[in-house]
């Protein structure tokens, strides 16, 4: 690796170490892996890191069934995964019935798919499941909660280490940008899902409109959400 990628992974291995709620050497890992920039660079890292730190490894990745390309960036991560000498597992979910069934927006009935999916693969190993959710995941996420009403802390966002669920974030404090440079400097290619651009969905809304108006307003708001997700982890 060059030195700017490498102290990326190192920055992750510190994490690997020091959280005193995950112990990966004990218990492996499972990563869901949509193929997207973020997914992809923890899949690299986690890869990198296996022989390091001596823990089982193992990925996932949830065709939700919703476009016609679906199918086809399924074998796509499976065959990245086989490159990389990782176990993959696949699993194709309606999730537009699932939808209707539960009477829950699409957004929802996918993150209710890919938890369930998840829990089945993890609950007979104990693995800790890890997303690439990313510093920008986290700021949509505290603008979300402040426009629906959420109290304190809960209004920081979302937690590194959510002990229901299992699902432990490494990447939350890392730029999506520094991620893309990972790929990029590694001429790693990565999945683009066209429905991150639609506008019926408000994670996209406020990706695509508000924090780029929030950005231009202070160029350093993603430390400053960075901060309030410290002092609230503090006051929980």
């Amino acid at each position: 690796l060059d030195p700017e990628s490498a102290r990326l992974v190192l920055r992750v291995e510190r994490l690997l170490r020091e959280e005193p709620l995950v112990s990966p050497a004990k218990t492996g890992i499972l990563a869901g892996v949509s193929g997207g920039t973020d997914s992809l660079a923890l899949l690299l890292i986690l890869s990198l890191l296996r022989d390091r730190l001596q823990f089982k490894f193992r990925a996932c990745h949830l065709n939700h069934g919703l476009r016609p390309a679906a199918a086809a960036e399924q074998e796509w991560v499976a065959g990245f995964c086989a490159r990389l000498d990782v176990e993959f597992h696949g699993r194709a979910v309606d999730v537009a019935a699932l939808a209707a069934q539960k009477r829950l927006g699409l957004e929802e009935a996918g993150r209710e798919a890919r938890l369930a999916m998840f829990r089945e693969l993890a609950a007979p190993t104990g693995e800790v499941i890890t997303t690439g959710h990313t510093l920008n995941d986290l700021a949509e996420d505290v603008l979300m909660r402040l426009l629906r009403g959420s109290g304190w802390p809960g209004l920081a966002g979302m937690d590194r280490f959510n002990p229901e669920t299992g699902v432990w974030r490494p990447l939350l404090f890392m730029e999506r940008r520094e991620l893309v440079g990972f790929l990029e400097r590694l001429s790693i290619p990565h999945l683009e899902d066209e429905s991150n651009q639609a506008p019926d969905f408000l994670r996209n809304r406020l990706r695509l409109e508000v924090v780029p108006l929030l950005l231009r307003e202070n160029p350093g708001w993603l430390d400053q959400v960075r901060t309030l997700k410290r002092l609230a982890e503090i006051d929980a």
